[in-house]
């Protein structure tokens, strides 16, 4: 129906017959309630015109055109129906974690093609994301409705802002989004109504070079011509026109069998653009909204857009054909084949549009996503950032992925920290608490802390190191050139942020010790917060100076290690290594020799 006529009867039902949108808070039941009626009343008019025009006078079928109106009427009392049911779901959803499995190359995939302004954001690298576990913090962020939503939260959370203006805009739109259910809920049925494809083929549609184009284009028209000619020869020739028939039928289901098999999968692709530029239509329709820098760009992008849809329209229409018989035509004429190198020519010319639409429709799909995750948070803040101001100040701090995980608080300026303690009392997962809190600062403007005030960082880390077998590179190669990626940002303006975990334990102890206290050294005279965890009591004490020292502690008692994951200030003073052994049922003579080799190594440092 054309859309102008739609809302003009829209807005004539709404406002003037007093029918509220479901938007403002009608259930579901009600809009179904008329919407039977409406049915009913259609039905019973129809029996009535068709009986009274059959036994009395057939001028009675003349009423039969009241079921135009009414069969109008119908379907608009089912879309709002089927409105409001999306709007009580998106609601009863609304701040509550998406479950659903997710492809995490998929979801990168956008990453590796769109290019970040450095000014404006830090990219965090593989090594720090996976550190941080950030693929299940991504889990618990996510609440997107859409393809091209998921893939630009995976790279807002993988791209720190490091600018004020930046900071201060994304927190204006999730504030409006948190706050505004209105706004909110008209957004979120379109994105409803795109929902998700089950690939990230878009995105390669849109951004990788296209290199399944046929360049056969024009013999599909010369084929397609004939096609349609064919037909006319069995008036001259009778049933010898099937000689020529049956040969471009052959010969047409051939080039659409190749054609298939050089679009792959790209093909139902078409039908997810065009649905693409539709929500950016509808979106680019709200004039008169707080979001008018995103719904203006919208819809000049979708007007130019056009083309495309009108090119591809006939692509996929097999899907609703149950009888079968459009394939025979789609094959005959070939129409997909056609419709596809045509849209494929129109991407061409268009693709900086749809580019810019794919990541417009997703950053309001990601930022909504976000504003959902913060409202659904028990207790969180909305941290104090302040540019060129390597500090920290994080009060009772928290792991979004830990329950009821135990609050710790740091405060750090100019200096760096070193983090003594035994094994499994919380000094890893501290460096993690710290670093995600800041990155999570950074980029949905929000800490689980009670007070987050620190500088904008660029976040590195250096925990979870492991071998590279696929490249041949050691424990000690892959951590080595972690921190010499570090070493290489530090000369930048903006502070680094630091987390490193055991410093170069991938090699012997004399030279850890030493490369370890070089580096730390060489670090804490840089633009930069360094965090560091180590077992060795020796650096800590070499750097009683340059570094605030902290350490975690625990006891062993009956029940085993019994850890209260606080940290505290100065050195740790406990070693629980051989304590452990003894408790797991080691030998006697391997306890006892342990800690006399232990007492001796502590009277020499000392």
């Amino acid at each position: 129906i054309n859309r102008k006529y739609w809302n003009t009867f829209n807005s004539l039902l709404v406002n003037r017959l007093g029918l509220h949108s479901p938007g403002k808070g009608a259930d579901p039941s009600f809009w179904r309630v008329l919407f039977i009626t409406a049915i009913i009343i259609t039905t019973g008019t129809g029996y009535f015109f068709l009986y009274l025009g059959t036994n009395r006078d057939p001028e009675y079928f003349t009423g039969l055109y009241l079921l135009i109106p009414l069969s109008f009427l119908s379907w608009w009392l089912y879309r709002k129906m089927v409105t409001a049911r999306s709007i009580k779901e998106l609601r009863e959803k609304w701040g509550i974690p998406l479950e659903r499995k997710r492809d995490f190359k998929e979801i990168g995939e956008l990453f590796r093609f769109v290019s970040f302004d450095e000014k404006e954001r830090f990219v965090t690298n593989l090594q720090t994301w996976e550190d941080l576990n950030m693929d299940q913090v991504y889990s618990l962020v996510d609440r997107t409705l859409t393809i091209p939503g998921e893939q630009v939260l995976y790279n807002l959370l993988r791209t720190p802002l490091i600018q004020e203006e930046k900071y201060k805009e994304r927190l204006k739109w999730l504030t409006l989004f948190q706050m505004d259910q209105k706004l909110r809920e008209e957004i979120l049925i379109k994105l409803h109504q795109l929902d998700r494809q089950q690939s990230s083929l878009l995105c390669l549609l849109l951004w990788k070079e296209i290199s399944f184009e046929s360049k056969h284009l024009t013999l599909y028209r010369v084929m397609a011509a004939a096609a349609l000619l064919s037909p006319i020869s069995a008036f001259s020739l009778g049933m010898g026109a099937l000689l020529i028939i049956i040969p471009v039928f052959a010969l047409n289901y051939y080039l659409h069998t190749m054609a298939q098999k050089l679009s792959m999968g790209y093909v139902s692709t078409m039908g997810y653009l065009h649905a693409l530029i539709r929500t950016a239509r509808d979106i680019g329709a709200f004039q008169d909204s707080p979001i008018r820098e995103f719904t203006t760009p919208l819809k000049e992008l979708a007007s130019a857009c056009g083309k495309i849809t009108r090119k591809a329209r006939a692509i996929g229409l097999d899907s609703v054909d149950v009888m079968g018989i459009y394939e025979y035509f789609n094959i005959f004429f070939l129409i997909e084949a056609r419709g596809f190198q045509n849209a494929l020519e129109e991407i061409k010319k268009r693709r900086e549009e749809l580019q810019e639409i794919y990541l417009r429709v997703g950053e309001l799909d990601a930022l909504m996503s976000i504003a959902s995750y913060r409202t659904g948070l028990l207790d969180y803040v909305e941290p104090q950032l302040y540019e060129k101001w390597p500090a920290v100040h994080g009060i009772n701090m928290r792991h979004p992925l830990i329950e009821d995980s135990v609050p710790n608080s740091i405060i750090l300026e100019g200096k760096g920290a070193i983090i003594t303690g035994s094994n499994m009392s919380g000094k890893t997962t501290f460096l993690r608490t710290l670093a995600v809190n800041a990155l999570l600062a950074q980029t949905i403007c929000a800490c689980l802390a009670d007070k987050y005030c620190a500088g904008y960082f660029k976040i590195m880390t250096s925990i979870s190191k492991r071998d590279d077998l696929i490249q041949g590179k050691s424990y000690y190669l892959v951590e080595a050139e972690s921190l010499l990626e570090m070493l290489k940002e530090v000369k930048d303006t903006v502070p680094g942020l630091y987390a490193i975990d055991e410093i170069l334990r991938g090699t012997n102890t004399v030279e850890r010790i030493s490369a370890g206290v070089e580096i730390l050294n060489y670090l804490a005279r840089q633009n930069c917060l360094t965090i560091v965890a180590s077992h060795d009591l020796e650096i800590a004490r070499s750097f009683e100076n340059l570094y605030h020292l902290y350490h975690f502690s625990e006891n062993v008692g009956e029940g085993g290690l019994e850890f209260d994951y606080r940290l505290k200030e100065g050195i740790s003073k406990s070693m629980n290594a051989i304590k452990l052994l003894k408790y797991l049922g080691y030998p006697e003579q391997i306890v006892k020799n342990a800690e006399l080799k232990a007492v001796e190594s502590v009277r020499k440092l000392r």
